[in-house]
């Protein structure tokens, strides 16, 4: 069997795992993981962002690395500000 056929098919089996893992669980289960696996998912991809495009930084002649992560780093606190701050007054319960 030649490697691509080796991908192709592990690849196939992975995803109907997935979906009958899916199918298995139930709606008030699968409510409660997808708020976690939503944000895995986000710091994963952020994470890749970052250690593809910060190696690309630092090789800029000139580049200030202290000024690059001070910008990094006030970024993400001020996202992680914000989501905090929008989530302070969330519920579900409707006034009135």
């Amino acid at each position: 069997m030649s490697t691509l056929q080796m991908i192709v098919l592990v690849t196939a089996g992975a995803g109907l795992a997935s979906v009958l893992a899916a199918a298995s669980l139930s709606l008030t289960l699968l409510a409660k993981i997808v708020n976690n696996m939503v944000s895995l998912s986000v710091g994963i991809l952020l994470a890749t962002a970052f250690l593809h495009s910060l190696p690309e930084a630092f090789e800029i002649p000139g580049a200030q690395t202290h000024y690059l992560f001070a910008t990094l780093l006030g970024g993400l606190l001020g996202f992680f500000l914000l989501e905090k701050i929008a989530l302070l007054r969330h519920s579900h319960h409707h006034e009135g």
